[in-house]
């Protein structure tokens, strides 16, 4: 079994991570709660960031505009950043997928806009860290279902064995 130790398979209430999303003010990327959904993220840089965009515009312009704020600059930055977080911290996972699911490794290498050597390591260094996240984690909690197991771990190292010998 696997699950991924990022913001996926964690048990929480959306709705309650939204609402307290919605409500908090956001200065940093570690103000933002591990369980808000990327689309929430999404939005909400978005909308700060239609704020500072509508600070270009004329101070005479025709319509009414809400313009932006230092707070709005400080939020849309830590929003990118725990964007930037939650993406890179599911790409290896998300490699796995695309390879499991039929994509071959040049597919893969072709949408991440490098190379096949490159990918391999990036998937090899993940199942790396997500083996020791499970072991370490069975220490102390024998049902755990975090990481990779050994059998996942072996099953993704075939995958990068493979692409060692595409690469060759």
């Amino acid at each position: 079994m696997v699950v991924n130790a990022g913001t996926t398979g964690l048990p929480m209430n959306t709705n309650d991570a939204d609402a307290a999303f919605t409500t908090t003010e956001i200065h940093r990327s570690d103000d933002i709660s591990a369980f808000t959904p990327l689309t929430s993220l999404a939005e909400k840089q978005s909308e700060v960031g239609l704020r500072l965009l509508n600070n270009a515009l004329p101070d005479d312009f025709p319509n009414q505009v809400e313009r932006g704020t230092a707070g709005d600059a400080r939020t849309h930055l830590a929003l990118g950043e725990a964007i930037r977080r939650i993406v890179s911290n599911e790409r290896g996972s998300t490699i796995r997928d695309a390879l499991l699911l039929g994509a071959t490794w040049d597919q893969v290498a072709a949408a991440l806009d490098t190379t096949l050597d490159a990918v391999a390591d990036e998937l090899r260094v993940w199942a790396e860290a997500q083996r020791t996240l499970n072991h370490n984690l069975l220490a102390t909690n024998p049902d755990n279902r975090i990481g990779l197991d050994d059998a996942a771990y072996g099953e993704t190292m075939r995958l990068v064995a493979v692409a060692l010998e595409v690469a060759e």
